[in-house]
């Protein structure tokens, strides 16, 4: 009918008029509309003579409309995956764009939706976002008001108003409620607005249910959700395998942050083997997306060397790309870089600037990131009261990492009033939502009856909760309780296993304990050479308490041709990194050495270490006079306390010293050689346990893929 029309009145609706309206060619557009069901009209003369008549109106208004709506629902299909659909961006947007235009409100709030975040291929624009979403809200459309919720929240194109983001957050809500029983992909985002509190209380099975809801009506967005829920054990039983399976069947429809979670899970071997060379091929599908979260997960690829070699220039690359597109997870590599000097100039001042950014924008990492700036001064004038209070926030965003940072202020009283009890509850909050390291911490509160009555067996049982779940450091620590027979019967073989399993996740602590194990064929056959392997792969990584055992293995020829030079560099940067007992094997190494001067300073240490060893060289030195000034009562005092431990050198000298003083004995004693006795390490002892909860760096030095299974935004707008 419209068609005909339009032929009918040569020209008084013209091609002009009509790519005005719907932006396209006018046989186009008139056969859309006529495809989109416009009721056919009676033509009549009077109509024909004038086309603004009020039926003119109507036809052209009940065509708009139609049209409208199966754009509309094309566009959604191509943005959510309906019903199998592939998942194309661009395409959606286009639909969208022209239902849009015709005057589709649902169209204007889901364009607002896409362009807060962005998509792969279309670059966010928040005050774009801002003002379409606006518009869509003042027509009562919830996914418009959940735009500008986040827009006040956030302050992002506009200034933040907390008051007003709950206002049009409870508004986006009350309207994703009303419409979900009839519309699935309502219901795929009133999940949302329960998992991540907009508008009402975190509810996690209620979200749950509403994904598996939407799912049913394939809606693959909610599917992607609910694998994630099983991932993270929130609303639902911990199930890698299920949470693995919807994850892949959304990635394989080309849902590209979906890809960048598959990756994860072969990185953290979730559901999968741990492949490090698959996750990377993740990685990199989304990247062909053009997908930031893809870049975002690229950089940590490079900064961590997972399937790639590790290069900080290439990872610095990759955020900035990230960066670009507004992604918070690119926005806080960029920090990280910078605190770290990753690839860029250390600016600690600049690395504040990207955590606040991505602080402000109510990513995790970067809020405890950002508080522990403040907490140790790091970029900004220390300030722990502002430190607790960014900690805070994102504990109360119901965040496992922050609940762990804000139970460490607890538990250190830094900001707030030290409080093991308070420690320990935000430990198993964190814990209960199936956080490996809120776990390991629990375990260690049992362990050392922090905040609770201490009890072994219940701190094993939160360690290998924990382990369960690839944390290295639960590992370790359950290693430990297996070689002590702590908690556990004693099995020095399972010890060797758990440390190897958590040295080949790259904890630094854990191969040091794996290198003891093979010094001392403990747990597994003695290897020397394997021992300093390990050693030196720690050392590699920055451990000091490696480069002390790597420097005595140097000094004792243990699986390396012995060179004393080596074991003085090595013990040397030990100590210069706070490692007090390496200043034992510094000062024997550097005896060994002939550099008797500086020796003496560090035998010293060894001999208020309690050292017989370092105590007997020192009264060696005080004997020949090497070092210092030659002392003979100041030497037998020394062999004394050394041969009073045991030492059988240090009681022969005595003897000899004691038999010179008497006056059957005329001739001086002769000079003897220095003893080259075993330094430091005999036999590498057990590695002690770790006391109390590791006090995390600001920020992340490590820089981790994620833990937690998933990243906590997976698509619209909050998968």
């Amino acid at each position: 009918a419209i068609i005909n029309i339009g032929n009918k009145y040569k020209g008084k609706i013209t091609m002009k008029k009509w790519n005005k309206t719907w932006r396209r060619s006018t046989a186009t557009a008139l056969l859309a509309a006529a495809l989109g069901g416009v009721a056919t009209l009676n033509e009549t003369n009077a109509w024909a003579q004038d086309a603004d008549t009020a039926a003119v109106a109507t036809v052209e208004k009940a065509a708009n409309k139609s049209e409208a709506e199966r754009l509309c629902r094309r566009g959604l299909g191509w943005i959510c995956g309906i019903d199998g659909r592939r998942f194309d961006y661009e395409r959606g947007v286009e639909y969208l764009t022209q239902a849009e235009e015709l005057g589709s409100v649902d169209a204007q709030g889901l364009l607002a939706n896409v362009l807060f975040s962005g998509r792969p291929g279309i670059a966010p624009d928040a005050a774009l976002a801002f003002d379409l979403g606006l518009e869509a809200a003042e027509e009562g459309d919830p996914l418009g008001a959940w735009v500008v919720g986040m827009c006040y929240k956030q302050g992002r194109a506009v200034a933040k108003n907390e008051k007003l983001a709950q206002k049009y957050l409870k508004a986006a809500f009350e309207g994703f409620k009303e419409r979900a029983e009839e519309d699935p992909v309502a219901m795929y985002y009133l999940g949302n607005c329960y998992r991540n509190g907009w508008g009402v209380e975190i509810d996690y099975a209620a979200a749950v249910d509403c994904y598996r809801k939407a799912e049913k009506e394939g809606v693959a967005l909610a599917s992607a959700c609910l694998g994630a829920c099983y991932l993270n054990g929130l609303g639902v039983e911990r199930d890698f395998d299920e949470g693995t399976r919807r994850i892949r069947e959304a990635a394989e429809l080309g849902m590209a942050g979906a890809n960048v979670v598959v990756g994860w899970n072969y990185y953290n071997g979730f559901g999968v083997e741990k492949d490090n060379d698959e996750a990377l091929k993740w990685f990199r599908k989304a990247v062909e997306m053009e997908a930031a979260s893809g870049f975002a997960a690229m950089g940590v690829a490079y900064l961590e060397g997972i399937g790639v070699e590790q290069d900080n220039g290439e990872a610095l690359k990759w955020f900035r790309k990230a960066a670009e597109l507004e992604n918070e997870e690119g926005v806080f590599g960029m920090g990280v870089a910078y605190l770290n000097g990753f690839g860029v100039e250390k600016n600690e001042a600049e690395a504040v600037r990207w955590f606040r950014k991505a602080a402000e924008r109510e990513f995790v990492s970067a809020m405890v990131s950002l508080g522990n700036c403040y907490l140790d001064g790091v970029g900004v004038e220390q300030d722990e009261e502002e430190g607790v209070s960014w900690i805070r926030k994102a504990a109360e965003l119901n965040a496992p990492a922050g609940m762990t940072a804000l139970g460490d202020c607890y538990y250190y009283g830094r900001g707030v009033e030290e409080d093991e009890a308070e420690a320990l509850a935000w430990y198993r909050k964190a814990a209960d939502l199936g956080s490996a390291r809120g776990m390991t911490e629990m375990g260690n509160c049992y362990r050392l009856g922090i905040g609770v009555e201490q009890d072994y067996e219940k701190a094993v049982k939160w360690y290998r909760k924990a382990a369960e779940l690839n944390d290295a450091d639960a590992m370790k620590c359950l290693g430990d309780c297996y070689f002590s027979g702590v908690g556990v019967e004693q099995n020095k073989e399972k010890a060797f296993e758990l440390y190897r399993e958590a040295a080949d996740l790259g904890k630094p602590v854990a191969m040091v304990d794996v290198g003891n194990c093979y010094l001392n064929g403990t747990g597994v056959e003695e290897d020397e050479a394997e021992a300093v392997r390990w050693y030196r792969k720690a050392v590699d990584l920055g451990d000091p308490v490696a480069a002390m055992c790597l420097g005595d293995c140097y000094c004792l020829g243990f699986g390396v041709e012995k060179n004393l030079d080596e074991a003085v560099r090595f013990n040397r940067q030990a100590v210069e990194q706070g490692v007090e007992n390496a200043a034992l094997g510094l000062g024997i190494a550097l005896y060994l050495n002939a550099d008797y001067k500086e020796a003496t300073q560090w035998l010293r240490k060894g001999v208020e270490m309690g050292s017989s060893m370092a105590t007997a060289m020192l009264g060696e030195c005080y004997y020949q006079g090497w070092g210092v000034e030659k002392d003979l009562e100041e030497a037998k005092k020394l062999f004394r306390v050394a041969a009073e431990a045991g030492n059988v050198e240090a009681e022969m000298r005595l003897q000899e010293l004691e038999d010179a003083e008497s006056p059957a004995t005329e001739a001086a004693p002769a000079e003897a050689a220095p003893a080259e006795e075993a330094p430091a390490v005999e036999e590498a002892a057990a590695p002690a346990t770790e006391a109390a909860p590791a006090e995390e760096a600001p920020a992340v030095e490590e820089a981790a893929a994620p833990a937690e299974a998933v990243p906590a935004e997976v698509e619209v707008p909050a998968a």
